[in-house]
C-alpha cells in the first residue's frame, strides 16, 4: 500500500469474504466474496484529497483466468454514488469519505486460493 494523493495512483488490498450474497436486481447484484478495502491505515473510510473532483477505481487482482467477473463499488456515507463491471469514474467532493468495495460475481476455475487478496486501485483525479 501507498500513500494518496491527488493524481497519483493507490493500489490497497482486502481478503475476500466467500459466501453468496447480494439481490437478483441492481449493482452488484448477486455475488460470490465480498472485499472491503482499507486505507494503508487500516480505516474502511478514504477521503477525497484537496484538489480531486473525480475518482477511478479498477479492480487489478493479479491471477485471474479471463472468465472471472467482478464489480467494483464505491459508497459516500451510506450511498451508492458507483457500481460497476471492473472499474468506474465518479464525481467527488475534496474532503468527503467515500468507502470502496470488489464483488466477486463468478468463480471461475480456479477459485482465488485461500489467502489471497483481491487488489483495488484507487486514483483520485483533478
Amino acid at each position: 500500500m501507498s500513500r494518496s494523493m491527488s493524481g497519483v495512483a493507490v493500489t490497497s488490498s482486502a481478503m475476500p469474504r466467500f459466501g453468496p450474497g447480494g439481490n437478483p436486481v441492481g449493482c452488484p447484484g448477486q455475488y460470490q466474496a465480498i472485499a472491503r478495502i482499507p486505507t494503508p491505515t487500516g480505516l474502511l473510510t478514504w477521503t477525497a484529497p484537496p484538489g480531486s473532483t473525480s475518482c477511478r477505481i479498477t479492480d487489478v487482482t493479479p491471477g485471474m483466468p479471463a472468465s472471472y467477473v467482478s464489480r467494483v463499488e464505491a459508497v459516500k456515507v451510506i450511498t451508492q454514488v458507483a457500481c460497476g463491471d471492473h472499474t468506474v469514474t465518479f464525481p467527488v467532493t475534496a474532503g468527503s469519505k467515500y468507502s470502496f468495495t470488489i464483488y466477486v460475481i463468478n468463480v471461475p476455475p480456479p477459485p482465488p486460493a485461500t489467502g489471497v487478496a483481491l487488489e483495488l486501485q484507487i486514483e483520485w483525479l483533478p
